[in-house]
């Protein structure tokens, strides 16, 4: 089943995305579809909150969260693909710097810079 899909723009230099998708094939028609498929074969796009970037499945175009990462860095995301936005699970560093028993110092969010 195709679903149709007009998304604005929320960066200052991006056009408005116009295309149907077809989840099930994997596939993406219109006129932006070029574009679309251009980005699932980076492997990964940008994502927010950045700097980061979300690593897209085998499979982008049959994935909501990987096409919500694709539409969403740049554009509004339609109600049917924002819950499937990727979530930023934290950088995994320690809340803290510290230097441990071995007195090696381990960064903590506190000294990321982003």
């Amino acid at each position: 089943m195709k679903t149709h899909y007009e998304l604005k723009p929320t960066a200052r230099f991006a056009q408005p995305l116009v295309f149907d998708w077809d989840m099930a094939a994997g596939e993406v028609f219109g006129p932006s579809a070029q574009l679309i498929l251009d980005m699932a074969r980076y492997g990964s796009t940008p994502a927010h909150p950045l700097p980061w970037e979300w690593t897209f499945s085998k499979t982008p175009l049959k994935n909501k969260t990987d096409m919500a990462a694709i539409l969403g860095y740049q554009h509004e995301l339609p109600a049917d693909l924002a819950d499937f936005y990727p979530k930023w699970q934290g950088s995994g560093a320690p809340e803290t710097s510290y230097t441990d028993a071995d007195g090696v110092f381990v960064v903590g969010n506190d000294a990321l810079t982003f």
